[in-house]
């Protein structure tokens, strides 16, 4: 089973991608954060294979030191990264790369995108 963690505070955006998953025919095991500061204190167990994560969960300075710690843990170091930023916000993608960040969907995306990175990260066919 794939294991996809959904990092934003939205509820909303939560319960849409739950939704978007359950149209998978694979069985994907779906956790959600409302912060990415909540990654220190959860305690993951299991291997995540795909970390999504809203910009809207992080805080304003994406350099402090500390921040980023957490995707150093055996459980997402090898997670497949993937951002989603607002349209006017300018985001050092360089930067996010280096921590292993490999794609990036500017609000507002078609539903069919996420669908399709989700199809590519995680396998299955909607």
């Amino acid at each position: 089973m794939k294991r996809l963690l959904f990092v934003t505070k939205s509820k909303l955006s939560q319960n849409l991608l739950e939704i978007i998953v359950k149209t998978l025919p694979k069985q994907i095991d779906y956790h959600t954060l409302s912060n990415f500061s909540d990654l220190n204190t959860n305690s993951l167990s299991k291997t995540i294979q795909l970390m999504i994560i809203d910009q809207n969960s992080l805080p304003s300075n994406l350099k402090n030191d500390g921040l980023w710690s957490p995707l150093q843990s055996k459980y997402l170091k090898n997670a497949k990264k993937i951002l989603i930023n607002n349209r006017n916000d300018t985001i050092d993608q360089d930067f996010l790369k280096s921590l292993g960040f490999s794609q990036f969907l500017t609000k507002p995306f078609l539903t069919e995108e996420l669908i399709d990175v989700l199809q590519k990260y995680l396998g299955g066919k909607t």
